[in-house]
């Protein structure tokens, strides 16, 4: 028998519970549904001025309605390297382990300037508001 699944909120915080406190992969679980918890507000705040949402279907961002978007904007930085590429650098961007990855490159895509430029939009209306 199958069952259905609940939602993501639900599978995380399962997944949560699955493993005890303290160790990666709940910290790591934990870390999903944080993100998740920010992907949400950020598509709410959007969502919440039709102005803002329509522009997600505008060509630079292509979703074909507003709702699709959910609320995920891509990393700044893409080509991060394979393991054998991560280097010590006293300078640039590094990672958790104070590791700078060879080839790291800044996120310059058109979608991903367009949705930040949306999401702040969005958030400092909301401060406007407060």
């Amino acid at each position: 028998m199958t069952t259905e699944p609940g939602t993501l909120s639900q599978s995380i915080a399962e997944l949560i519970d699955r493993y005890p406190p303290g160790s990666h992969l709940h910290e790591a679980a934990q870390m999903i549904a944080r993100e998740t918890r920010r992907c949400q507000a950020r598509r709410a705040a959007v969502l919440s001025h039709p102005d803002l949402a329509a522009r997600l279907t505008e060509p630079d961002i292509g979703y074909s309605k507003p709702s699709d978007w959910n609320g995920w904007i891509p990393p700044a930085f893409i080509r991060p390297g394979s393991a054998e590429e991560l280097l010590q650098s006293p300078t640039g961007r590094l990672n958790q382990r104070g590791k700078r990855a060879a080839g790291e490159e800044p996120n310059d895509s058109p979608r991903r300037a367009a949705l930040v430029e949306i999401a702040t939009e969005a958030w400092n209306r909301r401060e406007q508001v407060s």
